[in-house]
């Protein structure tokens, strides 16, 4: 019965501390602002997967093509992309249109030679009416445009560097992200940020990677030789290989020390998990002949006792006094003798002790 009850303590400590667990780790998350709790919470969509084409032409150009499928978890009227500036670079020629679902309308919020924002309607422009997303669960973007000022001259190297993912609030499934230079571009070095999966072939370039969180980006700069002859190429006069080799290498030291508060949120998560196994859920020893060394309940003499807890009365009878007389026998006062007529009983002593009861 002790046994039994000890051990479903024993399991309802670990169930508690593990709950204390569960509620830290989410207060931490929660704290930290873990981008996956505001996309679970707050986001309409979530992403399977994207595809974002460069095709660089002979004259410096390169048109952009972008695929990327919504997954909607939440009513929707309509889906929103932004363009943001980018150094140098300018683009025209902006499409947007949809499968899954047709295109009510798009609406530029902004549109300017560096940029754009755009409001995708699914719905009437302006209307309340939301889609359901059990209806329509599954949606392609795509988005086009032409930029220039992509790839950039300097005086003894060029560069194209190009940031082809970017701070969505929603993680995806699957990215690949597609380079495709002519033949007359040669590249010398590729810089990856974050690294990833790279296929190269010929002078396409595929990049693709998994799983990849909310709120974060994913760039690649390439390193190749100057051309001179194109026309939509930017020129950067202060582009030059040392700088760049000092920035690509602050970029590793930042991701390397980015893991530092991790690893001691890890060790103090570690740390309280000990705590609470070693305060609540150690099952202190207790030895078995420890129920022994107790101290009795009661001082009354074995008559009292036995009367109160078998009669439930002041009344002692036979076994009441069949008790008493067995204590005085271990206690060396009487003896029992076989006498002529049957069982007698030998007085040993007299005078009572100091280890006998009132009664007794």
């Amino acid at each position: 019965m002790h046994t039994s009850t000890s051990k479903k303590w024993s399991i309802a400590k670990w169930i508690i501390g593990f709950i204390v667990l569960i509620i830290l780790f989410i207060l931490i998350q929660t704290i930290g602002g873990n981008p996956y709790f505001k996309w679970y919470f707050n986001s309409l969509y979530s992403l399977p997967s994207a595809t974002i084409q460069h095709t660089m032409l002979p004259d410096g150009t390169f048109e952009v093509h972008e695929i990327i499928n919504y997954k909607m978890r939440k009513p929707f009227r309509g889906l929103y992309r932004e363009i943001p500036p980018s150094r140098y670079v300018e683009i025209d020629n902006i499409q947007l249109w949809t499968e899954g679902i047709e295109t009510q309308s798009v609406e530029f919020l902004r549109k300017q030679s560096n940029g754009f924002e755009a409001r995708v309607w699914l719905v009437p422009v302006g209307s309340y009416e939301r889609l359901d997303p059990k209806q329509s669960p599954l949606i392609r973007l795509h988005v086009t445009y032409r930029a220039r000022g992509i790839f950039e001259n300097g005086p003894q190297i060029a560069q194209i560097f190009r940031q082809f993912w970017g701070h969505w609030d929603a993680p995806v499934g699957k990215i690949t992200g597609i380079f495709d230079f002519p033949d007359s571009v040669h590249i010398n070095t590729i810089y990856q940020h974050p690294s990833v999966k790279m296929v190269q072939s010929g002078n396409r370039f595929t990049f693709i990677t998994s799983h990849f969180p909310p709120e974060s980006f994913a760039e690649v700069r390439f390193l190749a030789d100057p051309i001179s002859d194109l026309p939509f190429a930017a020129e950067n006069p202060t582009l030059n290989l040392e700088e760049i080799k000092q920035i690509e290498s602050v970029y590793n030291e930042t991701i390397r020390s980015a893991w530092l508060p991790w690893l001691v949120l890890l060790i103090i998560f570690v740390f309280l998990f000990f705590l609470i196994f070693w305060f609540m859920g150690k099952e202190p020893t207790i030895t078995y002949q420890g129920i022994y060394e107790r101290e009795l309940p009661s001082n009354d003499p074995p008559d009292f006792v036995n009367a109160m807890v078998k009669n439930l009365s002041g009344k002692v009878d036979k076994d009441g006094i069949a008790a008493a007389m067995m204590n005085l026998y271990h206690k060396d006062y009487i003896d029992f003798k076989e006498i002529q007529n049957g069982q007698g009983i030998l007085i040993k002593k007299n005078e009572p002790g100091s280890d006998l009861s009132h009664s007794e």
